[in-house]
Parts: C-alpha cells; sequence; structure tokens
C-alpha cells in the first residue's frame, strides 16, 4: 500500500470528503466529490478494490490489505462507522476481529 492510502485510510473511514477525493481514481465505484458508503465494510470494500483489485472481498483478505496502515485510530473508525443493515455489521464486526491480529 503507497503512502497516498496510508495517509488518507483513516479520513476515509471518517467520511472526510478531502480523503475520499485524495485517493479518487478513474476505477473508483464513486464520483469524485461524493461519499456514498453506509458503514465502514462497505467503505472498506470499496478502498480495497482500489489498492488491491484482485481482493476477495473477505474480511480477512480486507485486513491483510489494509494492514500497513493499521493503528488504534483506523480499529476505532472501523468499529465505530456502523449501519441499518445488520448483515454490514456483521461484517464490521469480522473485519474489526481481523484487524486486530497482531501481524508482523
Amino acid at each position: 500500500m503507497d503512502e497516498k492510502y496510508k495517509s488518507n485510510l483513516l479520513g476515509f473511514l471518517q467520511k472526510d470528503q478531502e480523503a475520499w477525493d485524495n485517493i479518487w481514481s478513474e476505477d473508483a465505484q464513486w464520483d469524485k466529490g461524493e461519499i456514498i458508503s453506509c458503514c465502514s465494510s462497505h467503505a472498506l470494500d470499496m478502498f480495497v478494490a482500489l489498492i488491491d483489485p484482485k481482493n476477495d472481498g473477505s474480511p480477512s483478505s480486507i485486513a491483510e490489505a489494509i494492514a500497513p496502515a493499521l493503528n488504534d485510530d483506523v480499529k476505532k473508525a472501523i468499529k465505530e462507522w456502523t449501519c441499518d443493515d445488520y448483515e454490514h455489521n456483521d461484517d464490521i464486526k469480522k473485519i474489526y476481529k481481523w484487524c486486530l491480529i497482531p501481524r508482523e
């Protein structure tokens, strides 16, 4: 993961428009100037699709893809941006759990 993504992950999860625009590209699933995610699970799925298009989108593979930028603030932001959809919240819990696993 390059520095552009590392430095914008927290803002992306905090719904900061500037962070969303900073990582936007032609391959993004949203238009520049938009924040279309309902929760951290959905947002991370879109984020990871930009940095690793072959990622399978499973909670473990999402956690692995963002591992270089994981810190306590990012983990907290993942856990706190919940959804009205129970299934998405279940995915958030799974991603968060994978993010808690120490990596070398």
